[in-house]
């Protein structure tokens, strides 16, 4: 068994054990560890916005899109990278979505040019969470296979310029979500 499955049978076992019989000071016990493990999934990637110019040498951010996603995302995770100079209008953003077999795309620019790749799956806006943990909508249009996810992640890296390696079409606007 892998140890991820070993440790997520373990956490339910124990939310179970938990749930059952905790006293309150075990419950405060367990949810110090749980929020711990969501703060260190969190930080292998950041707090959800990645400025381009400032990820290390060496850091390869598409190996770690594919080691966390890890092809078992329970949450839709998202990020926002980033790029240009943060004081004009020609920063440029790419909303990036992982969520196991597929992912999520929607470039982003000032300018309001918004794109979302053409072949994308869903006819709806889809709900992802950024950095894991903030819901976020991602528009109509924006699911694709995961491996062009990273294909996508890894142009937009190099280039700091809107991917050439899909076609794009405009996006549509993300409606409100009434959450009453």
């Amino acid at each position: 068994m892998v140890n991820g499955d070993m440790a997520r049978q373990q956490a339910a076992a124990r939310f179970v054990e938990w749930f059952t019989t905790a006293s309150p000071e075990q419950t405060g016990e367990i949810v110090r560890e749980v929020v711990d493990q969501i703060r260190e999934r969190r930080d292998r990637l950041g707090s959800g916005v990645v400025d381009t110019g400032h990820i290390p040498d060496g850091v390869d951010l598409v190996r770690r899109l594919r080691t966390l996603n890890g092809g078992r995302t329970r949450v839709p995770w998202m990020w926002s990278l980033v790029a240009g100079d943060s004081s004009d209008d020609g920063r440029v953003g790419l909303m990036v979505g992982v969520n196991g077999a597929v992912g999520a795309l929607h470039w982003v620019t000032r300018s309001g040019q918004d794109l979302v790749p053409v072949d994308g799956r869903n006819s709806e806006p889809v709900l992802y969470r950024l950095a894991g943990l903030h819901e976020s909508y991602l528009p109509a249009g924006s699911v694709v296979p995961i491996d062009t996810v990273y294909e996508v992640v890894a142009e937009f890296l190099r280039t700091r310029r809107l991917p050439r390696c899909i076609r794009w079409r405009v996006a549509g606007r993300i409606p409100l979500i009434d959450a009453s």
